[in-house]
């Protein structure tokens, strides 16, 4: 289930989130005013409520916990509220952070930041936990340069199309996907008429 954790705090939903094997929370902000910003919450919303219950929920829950942090421009993606979000989510250690930006048309007028961008915020959060959730084809920005290492780790959080790989990568990362793939270290799995490429 993917929820917005505006309710977390309270026992009962806690109790009924337990029963799910993945539970996946969005978190943009920590700081209050930049939550008020970001999520726009109805009255009586507390980002400190939300904070206590997911840290709450995180102790007493035996599944798979994804927490998901979408970053817009000029909004919630400086480096001190980033800094904020990394340091609340290694407290908690969740199973996986989904760390995105906005790819469809928002509530009110906002913009996305680069998948560059992207990846280099990721850095600030638990490497090994971290999933970059990449914009493909509809990113428009300067395309990806990643070394042998983060293309892998990159690859084992999220399959790749050729088609996407030509979309997101400069030409000297696909090189070095294509090496990979000759060397053995990627394979390319077919799902249905789709070409997916992963660690070997």
């Amino acid at each position: 289930i993917l929820t917005n954790g505006s309710t977390i705090h309270r026992k009962e939903i806690q109790d009924s989130l337990k029963k799910l094997d993945m539970v996946k929370v969005s978190l943009d902000a920590v700081s209050p005013d930049i939550f008020k910003k970001v999520n726009r919450p109805l009255e009586g919303i507390d980002i400190k409520d939300i904070l206590k219950g997911i840290k709450e929920f995180r102790e007493n829950y035996k599944g798979y916990l994804v927490v998901e942090v979408l970053l817009v421009r000029d909004v919630n993606d400086s480096l001190d509220e980033v800094k904020k979000i990394a340091s609340f989510l290694k407290e908690v250690k969740p199973d996986r952070i989904d760390l995105g930006t906005v790819d469809r048309p928002p509530a009110y007028k906002v913009k996305p930041l680069t998948d560059t961008e992207l990846f280099t915020l990721s850095h600030l959060f638990d490497k090994d936990k971290v999933n970059v959730v990449v914009r493909g084809k509809d990113n428009t920005e300067a395309k990806l340069s990643l070394k042998d290492d983060q293309i892998l780790r990159t690859f084992k959080r999220r399959p790749f199309t050729p088609a996407d790989i030509q979309a997101v990568f400069d030409r000297e990362t696909v090189e070095r996907i294509n090496s990979l793939l000759k060397g053995g270290k990627l394979k390319e799995k077919k799902v249905g008429d789709t070409v997916f490429i992963s660690p070997a």
